[in-house]
């Protein structure tokens, strides 16, 4: 059967195709074709495997009994959800010709099992509990929304399943800031920037890209118009760092907000001197060190970001939190930490380091880093970001809410910002005017 007669790729497509590559990743906005073409590649790649099985003596006959113990060769459609996993299953079918196909065997909806013809066995799996992704002996995955699902999603669960046959994966995603898709997988591609490793590939598809579309390049230009430059470059550009749920709407990764010791004025004066804290043992903890100029710009100069730390040594010198902090070449007058860590705060000041606990009004935090990160008339910021502070400049440009919701951020990929929200509240809140009253107030109900 001619599956592909009707398909006419638009020249990304035919490029991701063509590539080859083991891991293939595809990055696109709004009706880019992503889900379109990375489901013709995922049956493109089963039936080439197919063939070359055949070829090599695989045979296989239709026994009485379809079930999970069946010989087969077994593939995996991944989605974060059960229900963004129905595009998955649209697609699928879509290009075999529906159910009544004579490649499709049987299809076990309640067990989210399609069987095809010549012993394959297509598994559609939702990633809501990354852990129950149990399995092995996969010759090939394909995630979808790939960037909306669980860390633990490809590296502790589906990589390893692949590894029995040296399967393949194909991922598409829309971006969701420089996540674990980002730094997993699309930073392993010539696109990332990492060292670029042979077995990945990365595809990126804007929306004018898309030429099977009558019109949409008239849309996109219309579109360009009418939107804010965030929401455009999130739905049409397919831009990493500006995706629908980004909390800090204005960071990008770019020189506005990131500096070098060559960006550094010669009469830069520190008034106040500060850090933040945000501890981690089992999951990473931050510091954060910098400083306020006289213009009220906030410097975070420098990041510590590690996990397995305890907060002090029985020996001066081994490695914990307090010697990380003295380490670095700055001296804060306040060190703002997490209030979880109650008993830490009192070993740092045991230790002679001025930490006291911090406001943790999580929305609080968010509105004082997100006034920094207003552009002023003069095209200046009051947020700058040392290029070394690769954790923070990461978290601020993934930094996502909860699904549905506009005051609950995801936690995940968050410990740089909480330092940042600790250091940022904490000092607006002791030198910022327009805060002292409002917030003393609040505190006092609280007490009562």
């Amino acid at each position: 059967m001619h599956l592909f007669r009707d398909y006419r790729p638009h020249e990304a497509q035919v490029a991701f195709h063509r590539s080859g590559r083991r891991f293939e990743a595809i990055c696109a906005g709004r009706r880019g074709g992503k889900t379109y073409g990375a489901g013709r590649e995922f049956l493109r790649r089963v039936f080439d495997d197919l063939k070359r099985l055949v070829r090599s003596g695989w045979t296989w006959e239709e026994p009485e009994v379809l079930d999970s113990e069946t010989k087969a060769l077994t593939y995996w459609c991944v989605a974060p959800t059960y229900v963004l996993g129905s595009y998955q299953r649209q697609e699928i079918f879509e290009i075999l010709g529906g159910v009544d196909s004579p490649l499709v065997l049987r299809y076990q909806r309640n067990a989210g099992r399609l069987w095809l013809a010549g012993g394959i066995r297509i598994e559609f799996k939702s990633a809501s509990d990354p852990n129950k992704l149990v399995g092995s002996g996969l010759r090939g995955v394909w995630l979808d929304e790939a960037a909306r699902a669980k860390r633990d999603t490809w590296s502790e669960n589906l990589r390893g399943a692949l590894a029995d046959h040296q399967g393949w994966a194909i991922f598409s995603s829309t971006p969701m800031g420089r996540n674990w898709y980002y730094d997993e997988v699309w930073s392993k591609s010539e696109l990332g920037d990492g060292e670029p490793d042979p077995a990945y590939g990365a595809h990126h598809f804007r929306t004018v890209d898309n030429t099977a579309i009558p019109g949409l390049v008239a849309e996109v230009e219309q579109a360009r118009k009418d939107m804010s430059d965030a929401v455009f470059r999130r739905n049409f550009l397919a831009d990493w760092d500006a995706f629908e749920g980004k909390v800090f709407e204005d960071f990008l990764d770019s020189p506005r907000y990131v500096y070098t010791d060559a960006d550094i004025p010669a009469d830069r004066q520190f008034v106040r001197v500060l850090g933040g804290q945000d501890w981690g043992f089992g999951s990473p903890g931050c510091y954060l060190a910098g400083g306020v100029d006289s213009d009220g710009v906030y410097w975070i100069e420098h990041e510590v970001y590690t996990a397995g730390l305890t907060v002090s040594a029985p020996e001066r010198g081994a490695d914990c939190w307090i010697e990380r902090m003295r380490a670095l070449p700055v001296d804060p007058t306040i060190i703002y930490a997490d209030p979880a860590g109650a008993e830490h705060i009192t070993t740092c000041r045991r230790h002679r380091l001025p930490t006291r606990a911090a406001n943790n009004s999580v929305q609080d935090g968010i509105d004082g880093i997100a006034k920094l990160l207003k552009t002023t008339s003069q095209g200046t910021t009051r947020l700058r970001i040392h290029r070394r502070c690769v954790n923070l400049r990461r978290e601020l440009a993934g930094y996502a809410w909860s699904p549905g919701s506009t005051e609950r951020p995801l936690k995940v990929d968050d410990h740089s910002v909480d330092a940042l929200r600790y250091m940022v509240l904490g000092d607006m809140l002791r030198h910022d005017e327009s805060l002292k009253g409002p917030r003393r107030r609040r505190r006092k109900t609280v007490v009562r």
